[in-house]
C-alpha cells in the first residue's frame, strides 16, 4: 500500500497535499511551485506538457493547448489538441497523473491513493468522471470530497476545540460553493450547501475580455473573436487585469502583436480599465453570488448575524469587491490567515490522514456532509379529475439530506397491463422532472400484467459520502430486482 494525498483539482490550478507530523503540508510540483496551473498541451515535438509548461504556449499555440476542463467534466465532449482527441476525463487524468508523480518524487515513496476534491454541486456524473481520471492516472480515489467541507477541514484541525458556525465562500477559477457548518467537540457538521458550477474567476475574466474586444473594435474596426491566438492573448491580457486590479485602482492592458492591421503590420491595442469599471462589469455576478449566500443561510435556518466565522477559499476572493461585499454582509467576522489557494488541499491532506490513521488522537475531527442536491426520478401524477400527468419530479433523497444515505420509495404501474418501465433518475429542485438534470436511468421488464396501480415497484436510492449513487429497483409481487450505478457513461447493470 502507497502513500495517501490530497488533491485540490482545480479549474485554473490544482495542488497536492500530505499529512507530515499530523499538519497538512502542500508538496511543491517539479516547478518547485505550490499551484499547478490546470493547463495541458502537445510540444511541438509531440510531448505532452502539464502545468506551467503547457501555460506558456496557451497564446502561441492555442490550438495545442487546453485549460479550464474542469466544468467540461460528465460531460461526452472531445477535446482535440493538436492531432489528438480526448475526453475531459482524459485531460484530467493527464493532470492527476503529473500531480501524483510530483508527490512521489517528493515524499520519494509509491502514492496509489488520493483524496480528490470537487465543487459541492458537482452532480454524479461529474463525480464519476473524477474517480474514472484518477483510475486513469493510476491513482484509487479513495474519497470524493466537498471543496468547502475540505477548506473547514483545514481550518478545523488547527480549532477543533471551538464551537462555532462556519461558513465557507468558495469562488474559484470556475465553481462558486456556499457552505455552512457548525463546528462543536471536534466534530463538523454540514448544514446547508448551495453552489453553481458555471460561476467563478473565468466569468470575471470573460467580461474583461468583452470589454476589451468592444474598446479595440471601437478604437481600431477590428473585430479579434474568429482569430483564436487573438482570443487567447486577449484572455491572458484579461486575467493579468483582473490580478492586478486587487492591486491597483487601475490598469493599462497592452496586448502585444496579436493580429494584423490593414496594412500588414502587426499593432499593439492598448486599453485602460480601473477597479470601478471592472466592479461595474461583474456586478451581477456578485449579486448571483449573494442570492446563493442567502440560499445556504435560509436552507440552514439562519441569518448572517448568526454565523460566527466566514472561510473566503478560491483565488477569486482577492477580488477586493469581493472583500468588500463579506465584510459588509459579515462585519469582523472574516477570517484572516488562511490561503485561498491552499485551503481547499490542505483539508483534502486531513481526510487522507483520517482515512489513513496518521491523524494523533488529540485532534480527531468527525465530519459529516450533506446531499448538495435532491435526488429523484420522473413519474406520472393523478390529480383530482383523473387525468394523468406525467414528467412530475418526485424527491426520493432531499437537499440537504446528511450523508450516505438509504431511502426507499414505493410506485405503482400507471397504465392497464403495463410490462416495462423507464425509471428515469434526476437531480434538482423543479416540481417538472425535464427542468432537473437527468442523470441516468434503469429498465424494468417482465412486469406481470395488471391494472393500473396493483403493481408496486420499490426505487431504492443509495448516495455515498463520495456523492456516487446507488439505484436499485424491484417489483414487489415477483421480487425481481435490478440495481445499477449511475456513471459518465451509461446505466452499468450490476445483476
Amino acid at each position: 500500500m502507497g502513500a495517501i494525498i490530497g488533491i485540490d483539482l482545480g479549474t485554473t490550478t490544482s495542488e497536492i497535499s500530505y499529512l507530515k507530523d499530523g499538519k497538512p503540508e502542500i508538496i511543491k510540483n517539479k516547478d518547485g511551485k505550490k499551484l499547478t496551473f490546470s493547463v495541458v498541451g502537445t510540444g511541438r515535438s509531440g510531448e505532452i506538457l502539464v502545468g506551467n509548461n503547457a501555460k506558456k504556449q496557451l497564446v502561441l499555440r492555442p490550438e495545442n493547448t487546453i485549460a479550464e476542463v474542469k466544468r467540461l467534466m460528465g460531460k461526452n465532449t472531445k477535446i482535440t489538441i493538436g492531432n489528438q482527441s480526448y475526453l475531459p476525463q482524459e485531460i484530467s487524468a493527464i493532470i492527476l497523473k503529473y500531480l501524483k508523480e510530483c508527490a512521489e518524487e517528493y515524499l520519494q515513496e509509491e502514492v496509489t491513493e488520493a483524496v480528490i476534491t470537487v465543487p459541492a454541486k458537482f452532480n454524479n456524473i461529474q463525480r464519476q468522471a473524477t474517480k474514472d481520471a484518477a483510475a486513469i492516472a493510476g491513482l484509487k480515489a479513495e474519497r470524493i470530497i466537498n471543496e468547502p467541507t475540505a477548506a473547514a477541514l483545514a481550518y478545523g484541525i488547527e480549532n477543533y476545540n471551538n464551537e462555532e458556525t462556519i461558513l465557507v465562500y468558495d469562488l474559484g477559477g470556475g465553481t462558486f460553493d456556499v457552505t455552512i457548518l457548525e463546528m462543536f467537540e471536534g466534530v463538523i457538521d454540514v448544514k446547508s450547501s448551495r453552489g453553481n458550477n458555471q460561476l467563478g474567476g473565468k466569468d470575471f475574466d470573460e467580461r474583461i475580455m468583452d470589454y476589451l474586444f468592444s474598446m479595440i473594435h471601437e478604437q481600431y474596426g477590428i473585430n479579434l473573436k474568429k482569430d483564436l491566438k487573438a482570443v487567447a492573448a486577449v484572455k491572458e491580457a484579461a486575467e493579468n487585469a483582473k490580478i492586478k486590479l486587487s492591486q491597483c485602482e487601475s490598469v493599462t492592458i497592452d496586448i502585444p502583436h496579436i493580429a494584423p492591421y490593414e496594412n500588414g503590420f502587426l499593432f499593439n491595442p492598448t486599453v485602460e480599465l480601473t477597479r470601478q469599471q471592472y466592479e461595474i462589469l461583474i456586478s451581477n455576478l456578485v449579486t448571483a453570488a449573494d442570492k446563493i449566500v442567502n440560499e445556504a443561510l435560509k436552507a440552514a435556518g439562519l441569518t448572517a448575524d448568526d454565523i460566527d466565522t466566514v472561510i473566503p477559499v478560491g483565488g477569486s476572493t482577492r477580488n477586493v469587491c469581493i472583500q468588500k461585499y463579506l465584510e459588509n454582509k459579515f462585519q469582523g467576522k472574516i477570517k484572516s490567515g488562511i490561503n485561498p489557494d491552499e485551503a481547499v488541499a490542505l483539508g483534502a491532506a486531513v481526510q487522507a490522514g483520517i482515512k489513513s490513521g496518521k491523524l494523533n488522537k488529540d485532534s480527531d475531527i468527525l465530519i459529516t456532509d450533506v446531499c448538495p442536491y435532491s435526488l429523484g426520478i420522473s413519474v406520472v401524477q393523478q390529480l383530482p379529475n383523473n387525468k394523468l400527468i406525467d414528467g412530475i419530479f418526485s424527491s426520493i433523497i432531499d437537499i440537504d439530506t446528511t450523508i450516505p444515505v438509504t431511502v426507499s420509495k414505493y410506485y405503482t404501474t400507471a397504465v392497464n397491463n403495463q410490462t416495462k418501465l423507464t425509471i428515469s433518475i434526476y437531480q434538482g429542485e423543479e416540481v417538472l422532472a425535464i427542468n432537473n438534470k437527468k442523470i441516468g436511468e434503469l429498465k424494468l421488464d417482465n412486469i406481470p400484467k395488471a391494472p393500473a396501480g396493483q403493481e408496486r415497484i420499490l426505487v431504492e436510492f443509495s448516495y455515498d459520502i463520495n456523492g456516487i449513487l446507488n439505484v436499485k429497483a424491484i417489483v414487489e409481487s415477483t421480487n425481481e430486482e435490478i440495481t445499477a450505478i449511475i456513471t459518465t457513461k451509461s446505466t452499468i447493470n450490476t445483476d
